[in-house]
């Protein structure tokens, strides 16, 4: 199944996080709709939620996982995670968030970014 919609990226991280407390998944479109955001900021591009294009679809899941992640380090209630199938207590949950994050910003670097420069002659 092609992940190329908001809405599917939302459904594959769920599942790729099962054990998700309901406030969060029931969140997740709006968990994805920002990692879309973080990403459509870092490369100038707009990406549409209904059809997002595979160059970004990597990036947005990272960063989403991230959202998540943090999430439920803050609101954490002092059980374990399992994420990706690793069990992960709240304490190590910032670490887990930076790794994603840090994974989503070496995606878009892959991916580059558009930069407009303006030349003003005084």
């Amino acid at each position: 199944m092609a992940i190329n919609t908001t809405a599917l990226i939302a459904t594959h991280v769920i599942n790729t996080m099962p054990t998700l407390p309901t406030g969060v998944s029931g969140a997740m479109m709006d968990i994805v709709e920002m990692a879309k955001s973080d990403v459509e900021n870092y490369t100038g591009d707009s990406i549409d939620s209904n059809n997002v294009d595979s160059a970004y679809r990597s990036a947005i899941i990272s960063f989403a996982k991230a959202h998540v992640v943090d999430h439920l380090q803050t609101h954490g209630n002092g059980t374990s995670q399992s994420i990706e199938g690793l069990s992960i207590g709240d304490y190590n949950l910032g670490l887990t968030a930076q790794d994603f994050r840090n994974e989503a910003l070496e995606k878009l670097k892959f991916i580059g970014r558009h930069v407009k420069f303006d030349r003003s002659l005084s």
